[in-house]
């Protein structure tokens, strides 16, 4: 029998089909699907005894739609956001190939880096780590750094992250081909010195906020010959016992490092720039100078699963009630401001002079909040000289200020912070943009321009995390990393299950997520006139370190991805629909498999608002207990 072929012979796309409206229109559609030749192709089906629609798709016999492709991801950075990636992803998409890649010599980011004293973590150590896999037994409640880090690399070790670790590998830079719809990655080996081309599918950067510290621009600062470092850069062998040091900055690490020297040091100098509040407690958890250990007592109750979970819910939802002190004008916010002063005018009251100039004329919150204890008490000791002139140059010796005077020190201790702008510090270059060069002030877009802090227009399976956007200013880290990379997984799962070979915000998305932007932060303190890494920097520059809304508004928008703001690049041009296969799933095909996973026994409680909806509890994804397990 004669097959009917799809398009009609008078509606081909030739110039001498295209004589009428209806048949240009079939012939523009065609040439949008595929080539006439791949059409044509397509018209093979096996011989029905009856008339019956030709179709344009090529038949897959051998595809069931459970089948999945793999995925090649690269992620680059193991700190928080690379280590969660890592545990998540392998859990969340079926098919992932992922490969971390890390500059240090081990995984935890900057709390491997930061080894400066006083380091630690100015929030509870309670909150500040994973949902699903807690350390009940903190030692204190401000967790020193070495802690932290060994908690973060303990979880990389539980889940068996090394594997999948190229320790030491630093990426040089990024590049999308479109023809191959992969990414190339430039891969600097740093032990042996050899760099070499990796193609991936996805790339995530989790590479950290503050990851990319630096000294100061100073005249003169190559010709200091005394000790020079960064905190972030703190060398362990030097002993700053007895020395003349001065600080520069009074950032979180300056004001952590500062009252540590005084107690050690035989004099010690602070330059500071800006002014800055010192606040109480972020949530009312009041730190002290000194460690606060949690009681025996207290930490042998956790061995009981409830009585922890009490516990840390008790203390992880005062994180996300005080959203409100961040709105301009409210009450929370100017009664935060006059609690502050008080505080500082209590701590500095030996000196009461040191805050001429200390205390901001912009809100709280503008800048991050540091509780600092010990810090303005530091500050009115005789070891301690407290100087607000501005710096001119570094000399030889030490340090000139515009003011004419010279200061000697043996060692100078940087606490000038890192990259505030979140511009990655390599090429990442898709469709003739360098994000590395557009996200600069002077560069295409001025700021990082993202859809919702997760991805950019333009840049196809490239995603964020602990980036622009990454979090609310209220809730915590580790919760906003994990929900962003639940995000990531149900694109990727998208991608891999549903026949796409790229996937990228439409433009239209990403440019009414800043326009949104621009709306929400004037209603905030962050807009205020300071500078600080929500800005860049640059007091006036759009706000892009925090998510425009609380903890809980984020959670909610990131729930479930909004695909009518992507545009995919599917691997069948003639169907949308050929990753249904051959119309079965391979799960039904295999006797252990549970295909009636959604029943459950008499009396069992049901909570109907999770019925059919777990991604992963489909008809076969369970294999079937055997009647011993069942027994059991």
């Amino acid at each position: 029998m004669t097959q009917t072929p799809v398009i009609p012979a008078a509606d081909e796309a030739t110039p001498e089909a295209q004589t009428t409206t209806s048949t240009r229109r079939v012939a523009q559609l065609t040439g949008h699907l595929a080539p006439v030749n791949e059409t044509e192709q397509a018209n093979t089906r096996p011989q029905l005894p009856i008339e019956y629609p030709v179709s344009r798709l090529q038949f897959d016999p051998s595809h069931c739609i459970d089948h999945v492709r793999e995925l090649k991801v690269a992620v680059i950075g193991a700190g928080l956001a690379g280590i969660n990636a890592g545990i998540l992803l392998p859990a969340k998409v079926p098919g992932v190939k992922l490969t971390i890649y890390e500059k240090n010599s081990d995984v935890s980011g900057t709390w491997l880096e930061n080894t400066y004293p006083g380091v630690r973590c100015d929030i509870p150590a309670h909150v500040y780590q994973s949902t699903y896999s807690p350390n009940t037994q903190w030692s204190e409640i401000f967790a020193k750094g070495a802690e932290i880090r060994d908690y973060w690399q303990s979880e990389a070790r539980k889940h068996d992250l090394y594997k999948v670790l190229k320790l030491r590998h630093r990426v040089d830079e990024a590049e999308w081909n479109d023809g191959q719809s992969q990414w190339h990655l430039q891969v600097h080996n740093l032990e042996t010195g050899k760099t070499s081309t990796e193609s991936f599918d996805f790339i995530i950067t989790a590479i950290g906020r503050f990851n990319a510290w630096k000294l100061p621009d100073y005249p003169g600062l190559d010709g200091y010959k005394g000790v020079l470092r960064h905190t972030s850069s703190w060398d362990p062998s030097y002993d700053p016992t007895g020395k003349k040091v001065a600080v520069i900055g009074n950032g979180a690490s300056g004001i952590q490092v500062v009252p540590n020297l005084q107690l050690i040091s035989k004099h010690v100098t602070h330059f500071v720039r800006n002014p800055t509040w010192i606040a109480t407690s972020w949530a009312g958890d009041e730190r002290t100078f000194e460690p606060q250990p949690y009681a025996d007592e207290l930490r042998k109750s956790f061995d009981k699963p409830e009585t922890y979970l009490a516990f840390r819910k008790e203390l992880e939802d005062r994180y996300w009630r005080r959203f409100r002190a961040m709105v301009r004008g409210s009450s929370e916010n100017e009664g935060m401001r006059e609690l502050f002063i008080d505080v500082m005018k209590r701590r500095a009251a030996k000196k009461p002079e040191l805050l001429d100039g200390l205390i901001p004329d912009f809100a709280p919150h503008c800048r991050r909040l540091t509780p600092g204890p010990g810090y303005l008490e530091s500050l009115t000791e005789d070891n301690v000289e407290l100087v607000k002139t501005p710096i001119r140059r570094f000399t030889t010796t030490g340090i000139e200020t515009t003011d004419g005077n010279t200061y000697k020190f043996d060692a100078i201790f940087c606490a000038t912070g890192a990259n505030t702008d979140l511009v990655p510090p390599f090429p990442i270059k898709a469709r003739g943009i360098d994000l590395n060069k557009a996200w600069k002030p002077e560069g295409k877009w001025g700021f990082p321009y993202t859809y919702m802090g997760m991805a950019t227009p333009g840049f196809p399976n490239l995603f964020y995390v602990a980036g622009p956007h990454a979090a609310g200013p209220s809730g915590t880290v580790p919760q906003a990393v994990e929900t962003g990379l639940t995000y990531i997984a149900k694109v990727m799962r998208k991608v891999s299950s549903q026949g796409i070979r790229s996937i990228a915000p439409l433009k239209e998305a990403a440019d009414d997520f800043v326009d949104y932007c621009d709306a929400f932060f004037p209603t905030t303190v962050l807009t205020d006139n300071c500078s600080s890494w929500n800005n860049g920097g640059v007091p006036g520059q759009r706000i892009h370190g925090l998510w425009p809304g609380s903890a809980a508004h984020i959670t909610i928008v990131r729930r479930e991805p909004r695909w009518e703001d992507w545009e995919y690049e599917r691997e069948n041009k003639v169907n949308r629909f050929a990753y249904f296969g051959n119309g079965y799933t391979q799960a039904e095909t295999e006797d252990d498999t549970d295909l009636t996973s959604y029943l459950r026994a008499p009396g069992q409680e049901v909570d109907l608002r999770d019925l059919h909806e777990s991604w992963w509890d489909v008809p076969g994804a369970r294999k079937l207990k055997k009647s011993s397990e069942q027994s059991a």
